[in-house]
């Protein structure tokens, strides 16, 4: 784990294409074969963009995955997971949801909590990620594509402090 003090890598992540139409239903819609390739794709972009984490004897890319729980989201996080390798696994958040009232509140508090470590990874839907990204950093606007991750760099201050809406965009990728 980093210091307070140092910077905090936030990666947005949309999920990967998925099949249209769907009749069990929105949040049960499963990943085609080109979204599944797609993921591939961007973890390895991911891979040689994210500073490794040396954790007792693994290798990791990220601390910890969030999702949504929405099938198409959750599984795009899995299968990241297999070349991220996050230390305290990938977990399913209501709150990442497609339509979720709290994704913004929840999502700062956890930022907020985590502050220090060296990279948090949040899986989910584009009005999500853009309502996440803009309190991240008060003028952006992601326009995610299926499968395209953001990655966002949140320092303190010299007190110690970050403040909403400061967060830099490094760099995006699209798997």
């Amino acid at each position: 784990m980093n210091s307070a003090n140092s910077e905090t890598l936030v990666v947005l992540i949309r999920h990967a294409e998925y099949e249209l139409p769907y009749p069990a239903g929105d949040s049960m819609r499963p990943l085609t074969q080109h979204g599944k390739r797609s993921v591939q794709i961007l973890g390895n972009g991911l891979v040689k963009n994210l500073p490794p984490i040396h954790f007792e004897d693994t290798l990791a890319y990220t601390r910890i995955i969030f999702t949504s729980p929405f099938l198409r989201a959750a599984t795009t996080a899995r299968l990241l997971s297999t070349q991220l390798n996050p230390i305290a696994g990938v977990h399913e958040v209501d709150e990442l949801a497609l339509q979720s009232p709290n994704v913004v509140n929840w999502s700062l508090k956890t930022i907020v909590a985590n502050l220090g470590v060296e990279s948090l990874v949040f899986v989910s839907h584009m009005p999500e990620l853009n309502a996440i990204g803009q309190r991240l950093k008060t003028d952006l606007k992601l326009d995610l594509q299926l499968c395209e991750a953001a990655c966002l760099s949140i320092s303190p201050n010299a007190l110690g402090f970050w403040q909403v809406g400061s967060a830099q965009l490094l760099w995006k990728i699209k798997g």
